[in-house]
């Protein structure tokens, strides 16, 4: 069940584990910028409207808000919710690799020390 490489290098199921591992961990850095680039683009947007209403200084019944942030605020929200799922798929990854190196370390003890 290897895989070969280009160079003549094989991945079996433990390499296989450690390269979704990375590219996990590289999703999930990668969200969290998109996090914060979107925490900072909702910040802007806020901003720009407390400093409209203090240029007119006329409260009205109704607040305008300005229409980007919602759009801003839910593509917030749903990064935060793919790196809370990748948060948990990199810990389910981790158990299972303990979980395997432990199967294994059974199945080794288990052996007769004959074979």
């Amino acid at each position: 069940m290897c895989r070969q490489l280009g160079g003549g290098s094989s991945i079996g199921p433990g390499g296989s584990r450690d390269i979704h591992f990375v590219h996990t961990y590289i999703v999930y850095q990668l969200l969290s910028r998109r996090i914060q680039r979107d925490l900072l683009i909702a910040s802007v947007l806020l901003a720009s409207q407390n400093n409209l209403k203090d240029a007119f200084k006329h409260k009205t019944e109704v607040e305008q808000v300005d229409n980007r942030l919602y759009p801003a605020v839910v593509k917030l929200l749903e990064t935060v919710f793919k790196v809370w799922i990748i948060c948990a798929l990199l810990v389910l990854l981790m158990k299972v690799q303990i979980w395997l190196r432990l199967l294994k370390q059974d199945r080794l003890l288990r052996e007769p020390a004959g074979t």
